[in-house]
């Protein structure tokens, strides 16, 4: 019960500095969970911790994530990580003994996922790469299916495929867009495992990546580069993100067709966006002034410590979750130091994340 109060607490205050970090957030759903239900999600892993924490908004249940075994070393980020409903996973490579460790994570999944009170959600890619397209899944996600079946032959099992697309998922204030695919019913696949276990787990798997290719863009490693760079250069964004899904589908498979419109697309001047700037220029310049500490020093942090850039949006997002409100507090007793007013410095320090989403959101 304490777990997940805290875990609420926590999340409440890192999805309102999600909604300020992304452009736009938009869920579609294809299937509604029932309050017990058996289910595993099956994400694709384009972008490191904002894959697992866009499934994790995109839901009213609290899922339990498997997670790379190597960061539960330290035992203080193993107890973090636990209360937030993660657990480790392992891989070969990380050597036996730790691969044994599985069988006792994995018999935790099949329990919860017969009480049908928290989805199980894993990456069946198994690692995470930036280029648009499915990778090849690993075969760990059939086997929980079959061992849960195996133990409980009566469990409604179902695995729902999952899309998390970004307009750009290296750039702050981009769109994201979550879609839930139609539910895969393992229990015709369990009649075949009974037969013949690898033709089952391979069918299986093989419905899995259908499901999820559906789900997110795809653009064919051959000629990667060029196909991805035209496609940056001519999509267009609007705020109806399943729509510029469509859209971004067709203009993939039109560049790869040598039919697309190559013309420059020109960008009418947003008068609009000056007006606000114009008559709302106290707030901006406020939030402006309040934020470039904290904005400067996330991009040393990034700069200066991290190599590689699938991390460089979670960390920054992390970064800017904690640091913001610690720096709103300094300044605040700044102002309180300097003008002698507690209730001044008290307002600025509980109006600045408002003023700052409406900085982010209207006038940045």
């Amino acid at each position: 019960m304490i777990q997940r109060l805290f875990y609420q607490i926590v999340r409440t205050g890192m999805e309102f500095s999600f909604r300020i970090y992304v452009k736009h957030f938009q869920v579609v759903l294809a299937y509604k969970e029932k309050k017990r239900d058996s289910v595993i999600f099956a994400p694709n892993h384009g972008n490191s911790f904002h894959d697992a924490f866009s499934v994790i908004l995109s839901d009213h249940k609290i899922p339990v994530f498997l997670t790379r075994g190597g960061i539960f070393d330290s035992k203080l980020a193993s107890f973090w990580l636990r209360t937030f409903f993660m657990l480790p996973i392992f891989r070969k490579r990380d050597g036996i003994k730790s691969v044994v460790k599985n069988q006792e994570i994995m018999a935790r999944c099949i329990e919860l996922l017969k009480e049908g009170r928290h989805p199980v959600a894993l990456f069946p890619e198994g690692n995470h790469n930036m280029k648009l397209g499915l990778r090849p899944l690993q075969k760990g996600i059939a086997r929980m299916a079959f061992d849960a079946l195996e133990k409980y032959p009566d469990l409604d099992l179902k695995i729902i495929p999952i899309g998390v697309n970004y307009s750009d998922p290296m750039s702050f204030r981009a769109n994201i867009l979550v879609i839930k695919g139609e539910p895969i019913y393992v229990k015709p696949f369990y009649d075949n495992y009974k037969e013949n276990k690898a033709d089952a787990t391979l069918e299986l798997l093989e419905a899995i990546r259908v499901g999820m290719d559906k789900l997110q863009l795809r653009i064919p490693l051959e000629n990667y580069d060029k196909i991805d760079a035209k496609f940056r250069k001519l999509r267009v964004q609007g705020p109806n993100l399943l729509e510029n899904f469509e859209n971004d589908k067709k203009l993939i498979q039109s560049i790869i067709d040598g039919k697309e419109n190559d013309r420059p697309i020109t960008k009418e001047f947003n008068y609009g966006l000056l007006i606000k700037r114009v008559l709302l220029f106290p707030i901006w310049l406020l939030a402006w002034i309040s934020n470039l500490l904290p904005t400067l020093i996330i991009r040393l942090i990034v700069k200066k410590l991290i190599t590689d850039p699938h991390f460089i949006d979670a960390v920054r997002f992390s970064a800017a979750t904690f640091l913001f409100p610690i720096l709103y507090l300094i300044q605040a007793i700044v102002i309180y130091l300097t003008l002698d007013n507690a209730a001044i410095a008290l307002l600025y320090f509980l109006m600045m994340p408002l003023i700052s989403k409406f900085y982010y959101e209207y006038l940045y």
